[in-house]
């Protein structure tokens, strides 16, 4: 734990005269006005109704961003400790749907699903937006649910809230403040969920740092998905300033293995930072998005198959430990919506792992992604990303981990971004966002010369995550075995902004 961290959770006064006077501080849980939604102590957004002893979200709430909102009053910092939201819930047999949980900025995406009759209670870890003595607002709504947005195929679906609630973790689900749970691995698997799924995902002895416990990830071929969970107490900006995740890891040469904070959405695979293997032991660190910032954040250690057309019986051995979990200040992390906006951490020694994951694929050779560093070419800095192919398929893309802005007066969320190269007779720069109000259209440019292009995104995200993706596409015909000149587009300076043309509301 930092010492900044370690100061706020044992209220010294890191540095300063300490006063002894006696310091009487109720530390129950902060608490929900009308928990059983029957007073009208809540607000509904979007679509969202509310009527005695329930709200209830549609389709039409789903695809709305709707909700139910209550300002609350927060416990002193003096009060840190691991909290639950209590969530009761009724949806229809066989329904699940990604939700959305908010507390003043931090964000969790829990999946709720239902089989069976009657109501379910689901417990959602809180983290340190709750305890700076003021006040925060809780947004309960709805996550990205492409299967039904536009609505079509779920117009039956319907989520009813019934109950409310912050409550102590009782039964020990949720890490304490600034820690991830069991982060040594001393005590085995506890707070930890081993997935095999054809590999091995197992706590092994002497495969840690100093041949101590570790997290231990191995295949013998393609296909096989080994995945530990586990769970991260974050802090935020306030707390430890530029906070990220550092941890001890040992891996096959050129193994690539993912270190994911946020859980996984089929619409927005937030959080996945990629790190490759070296054969020998490192220390590293992931920077910590500004949305999951004092939120408690599932934490998933996978390996990453570099195959796109997977043999399932091609042998493919490697192997990955991990170790020594810790939450500290790492100066590289920039408090933003991109944390590594122009690709600078390519030319940085000893920087993080990158927030942009490169994917692309062996098995496609003319594909390629190259992190260029070279101060002539790029926008600003020193670095730029190239997308390239020779084929009329291409499996090329850089993505990354982002946040939403949040509207500034009449300014609305934006992302904006440099770009050259092309227009290709072959190939096109396709922008991906779950929060774009439409497709990207960028404005003409010459092939050498950096043009900046902007879209506008949906207000009613602000402060959520998203996964921002470019890639390079086909737009004309032939077969994948067919071949041309070399194609590309560079990428620079990418802002997750506000902008007074785009929609505040």
């Amino acid at each position: 734990m930092s010492a900044a961290l370690t100061c706020w959770l044992t209220l010294s006064a890191c540095g300063r005269p300490v006063v002894d006077a006696p310091v009487v501080v109720d530390c129950s849980p902060p608490t929900l006005r009308d928990p059983d939604l029957l007073r009208g102590g809540w607000t509904a957004t979007g679509s969202a109704a509310l009527t005695t002893g329930a709200a209830t979200f549609t389709t039409a709430t789903m695809c709305d961003h709707g909700g139910v909102q209550q300002r609350f009053a927060t416990t002193p910092v003096a009060c840190a400790q691991p909290l639950v939201l209590t969530l009761g819930y009724a949806l229809k047999d066989g329904d699940r749907l990604n939700f959305a949980l908010g507390v003043e900025g931090g964000w969790n995406a829990p999946l709720l699903s239902f089989s069976g009759s009657g109501s379910r209670t689901s417990q959602i870890c809180l983290g340190t937006r709750l305890f700076d003595g003021g006040a925060a607002t809780l947004f309960l709504g709805a996550g990205p649910n492409p299967a039904l947005c536009p609505a079509h195929g779920g117009e039956g679906l319907a989520l009813v809230l019934q109950h409310v609630s912050i409550d102590v973790d009782a039964a020990g689900l949720c890490p304490t403040p600034g820690r991830v749970r069991n982060s040594d691995f001393e005590a085995g698997a506890t707070g930890w969920t081993l997935i095999n799924r054809g590999g091995e995902a197992t706590i092994q002895v002497e495969a840690g740092a100093g041949g101590s416990f570790a997290a231990h990830l191995h295949t013998e071929h393609l296909c096989e998905t080994p995945t530990i969970l586990g769970a991260a107490a974050l802090p935020t900006s306030t707390i430890v300033p530029h906070p990220a995740l550092r941890f001890w890891m040992r891996g096959t040469d050129n193994a690539i293995a993912s270190v994911r904070i946020g859980a996984p959405l089929p619409a927005v695979s937030t959080g996945v930072t990629t790190v490759v293997g070296t054969n020998a032991p490192v220390r590293t660190s992931v920077c910590v998005p500004r949305w999951a910032q004092g939120t408690v954040q599932p934490l998933e250690l996978a390996l990453v198959d570099g195959q796109y057309t997977q043999h399932c019986a091609t042998a493919s051995v490697r192997d990955f430990a991990f170790d020594d979990f810790e939450l500290v200040s790492e100066p590289a992390c920039a408090d933003a919506n991109v944390l590594d906006p122009g690709f600078e951490q390519a030319a940085l020694a000893h920087a993080p792992a990158s927030s942009w994951s490169v994917e692309r694929y062996d098995d496609v050779p003319g594909s390629l992604v190259t992190m260029k560093v070279d101060p002539s070419f790029a926008h600003g800095g020193q670095v730029a990303v190239v997308l390239s192919t020779t084929t009329p398929c291409p499996r090329a893309s850089v993505a990354a981990d982002v946040t939403i802005a949040t509207p500034v007066g009449d300014a609305g969320p934006a992302v904006v971004f440099w770009y050259k190269g092309g227009p290709g007779i072959n190939t096109g720069l396709e922008v991906s966002l779950s929060a774009l109000a439409g497709l990207v259209k960028l404005p003409a440019a010459r092939p050498q010369t950096w043009t900046r292009a902007r879209a506008c995104l949906d207000p009613h995200l602000a402060g959520r995550p998203d996964l921002l993706r470019f890639s390079i596409v086909s737009q004309a015909g032939g077969t994948c075995t067919d071949t041309f000149a070399t194609e590309m587009f560079a990428i620079d300076d990418v802002e997750l902004t506000t902008d007074e043309a785009c929609p505040a509301r």
